[in-house]
């Protein structure tokens, strides 16, 4: 009889794991091709260097370029290896005005100095929610510097928070840029999907925050209509 027949059926732990394998191995693959793009790069970029040392303009543009490609690397092995970090921060209870404001002070000298306009609005009253802060500013922090980049030439982006259940509490962030167009709506959240130039994004962003959201039992998703403006929504489990 065939081994296969006789081999006993995968229990769900076991196909979860090795699905999850075979994501890590897609995402190792990846980010090897991505880092090694970044890093061939910084060497042909170093090369010409060294050869317009007598030009201080030529090579202050050059030790830029170098310097965006080393910070790009960085980017994608601490996303990396933010994947292995699963479970390992804990859970608060989180004060909905308290964690905005940790966000905006992260954030707006930024917007500010590209023209972007940060309006926030939390209505007094709302419960607390469950999540871990540290991951909370991260993601808010990806998502309000997408928005910017978005909007050439500046904007609005807006932080929102509501209970529209009891037992939830929402977080919009939403901008005035383009959208995003209903034909990639879907592909967001893919890893390694981006929209961005080569060297501007890794497209791990939105699929790393949406799987720290989803974690702490929530979910991050894009409310498309397919027009102007985008509007991303956090949903937490209230803490009572």
């Amino acid at each position: 009889m065939d081994d296969e027949l006789l081999r006993a059926p995968k229990s769900v732990e076991e196909l979860a794991r090795s699905e999850q394998m075979t994501l890590y191995g897609q995402l190792a693959a990846g980010i090897i091709h991505e880092v090694k793009n970044a890093i061939a790069g910084i060497v042909g970029f170093t090369q010409i260097a060294k050869k317009k040392r007598d030009d201080p303009r030529k090579l202050g543009e050059l030790l830029d370029l170098i310097e965006k490609e080393a910070f790009r690397c960085r980017e994608i092995l601490v996303n990396f290896l933010q994947l292995g970090r699963e479970g390992e921060s804990n859970v608060e209870v989180l004060e909905p005005s308290a964690a905005l404001q940790e966000v905006v002070r992260l954030i707006s000298h930024h917007l500010s100095i590209n023209k972007v306009r940060l309006e926030t609005h939390v209505p007094p009253g709302l419960p607390n929610f469950r999540g871990n802060l540290a991951e909370l500013k991260q993601v808010l922090l990806n998502l309000v510097i997408n928005a910017q980049q978005a909007m050439h030439g500046g904007g609005t982006v807006r932080l929102t928070v509501s209970a529209p259940k009891p037992d939830q509490i929402e977080i919009r962030v939403s901008d005035t840029g383009p959208g995003i167009p209903t034909e990639i709506a879907g592909r967001i959240f893919d890893p390694f999907f981006t929209t961005k130039q080569l060297g501007e994004g890794t497209g791990l962003g939105l699929y790393l925050s949406a799987r720290m959201v989803e974690r702490r039992g929530g979910k991050l998703y894009l409310e498309n209509g397919g027009g102007p403006g985008a509007t991303f929504v956090l949903v937490f489990p209230a803490a009572s």
